[in-house]
């Protein structure tokens, strides 16, 4: 499910991800477990028989989380094997970078003192 959001812009209207449409841009496969991002831009359904146990799985294919003074972006559409090969892998690419470059025009903020306590905390 595509949302009303700016790496969107230009693209399909929001709502079902139409597969004539995206194509191979649309993956197999989605993010599921974690919290809730900050800000969704695209969210995954799935409604099967061979879906999980209750035949219904949902997740995310593309959000964004807010991590300290920044932001992170989980993404699971298959945009860079398909740049230059379908239009909107070409535009989504396009409309990311767009989106990643406001955040960098803020001014940096210094790492905070428990930083690296913060970074086991994730397990990274």
């Amino acid at each position: 499910m595509a949302t009303a959001h700016p790496v969107l812009q230009g693209l399909q209207p929001r709502g079902v991800m139409d597969w004539e449409y995206y194509g191979p841009v649309i993956p197999h496969y989605f993010f599921e477990g974690q919290d809730a991002p900050d800000d969704v831009a695209v969210a995954a359904l799935a409604l099967c028989h061979s879906a999980p146990p209750g035949g219904y799985a949902a997740g995310i294919i593309l959000g964004s989380y807010r991590f300290g003074q920044g932001v992170f972006t989980l993404n699971s559409l298959n945009i860079l094997q398909n740049v230059d090969r379908h239009p909107a892998a070409d535009r989504l690419l396009l409309n990311l970078i767009d989106d990643a470059a406001a955040h960098l025009a803020q001014t940096a903020a210094p790492l905070p003192a428990d930083f690296d306590q913060t970074l086991a905390a994730i397990r990274y």
